[in-house]
């Protein structure tokens, strides 16, 4: 699980952690982000369709990009996303 963090570095390590049919989910800013709030540091927000492509060694179950409203009324623009390591053939 990998909430509210980007380190681009940690996407290969997830792969090499998980076993084969190991979940991963993945939620956190898009670069959207930095006109509306925290974080504004492009370190730390993804570009559009980033996470797809940070995810290739996984089959994507369930992806999402975009304006969240939390329930408190607090909007976001989030990328996220299930996946699962592929299994060895």
């Amino acid at each position: 699980m990998n909430i509210n963090f980007l380190d681009r570095a940690l996407f290969p390590k997830f792969e090499r952690a998980l076993r084969p049919g190991g979940v991963l989910l993945v939620d956190t800013f898009l670069i959207d982000q930095a006109a509306i709030g925290h974080p504004r540091d492009p370190r730390f927000l993804l570009a559009r369709g980033e996470l797809r492509a940070l995810a290739d060694g996984f089959e994507i179950e369930e992806y999402r990009e975009g304006l969240v409203t939390n329930s408190n009324g607090a909007r976001a623009f989030r990328a996220s996303m299930l996946a699962r390591r592929r299994k060895c053939n």
